[in-house]
């Protein structure tokens, strides 16, 4: 009798163990799920822009938080990188420099076309106010380059812009 019972609780432990352990898989699972899908480790979409034969290999921001935190905490831009902001539709879009560690080149695109550029903008001095830049007219594209790079490729208002986009 006294054999019984300890087999029982033997088999009440395991029972138990086994439970928790599958209990303790099923919220590691789910918390893997979840922060892997609401995390910013997911990697931007990327392409390319060509403008006038000159190709831009460009992270892509597609999602608003993408596009709120653009370049902000970058330490720097290759020559031929960029970040292109896509838009679903056309409109005045303000955009500032707020974290930003170094200067661009800001060119304002509707549909294929450069329609206004802000070049060499450069770093705020006040983090807490920083300058608003906004095209000319209204845009569903915009694409920011390294300070410079449109004066030394010679990127102007009126060339025609291709995507790469994969």
């Amino acid at each position: 009798m006294e054999i019984l019972k300890t087999q029982k609780k033997s088999n009440n432990n395991i029972i138990f163990a086994v439970i928790f352990l599958v209990v303790i898989i099923i919220i590691v699972v789910v918390l893997t799920s979840f922060f892997s899908i609401y995390s910013n480790n997911n990697p931007m979409a990327n392409g390319q822009v060509k403008i006038d034969g000159k190709v831009i290999k460009v992270d892509i921001a597609k999602t608003p938080e993408e596009q709120a935190n653009g370049l902000s905490g970058w330490e720097k831009l290759a020559d031929n990188q960029g970040m292109l902001f896509v838009f679903k539709d056309k409109r005045y879009r303000d955009f500032w420099m707020q974290g930003m560690k170094f200067p661009i080149d800001i060119i304002w695109i509707e549909d294929n076309k450069i329609i206004d550029i802000a070049k060499n903008t450069p770093v705020p001095t006040d983090e807490n106010n920083p300058p608003i830049y906004r095209p000319l007219s209204e845009v569903n594209y915009v694409l920011e380059v390294k300070a410079g790079y449109c004066e030394a490729k010679n990127i102007k208002v009126g060339d025609t812009v291709e995507y790469i986009i994969k």
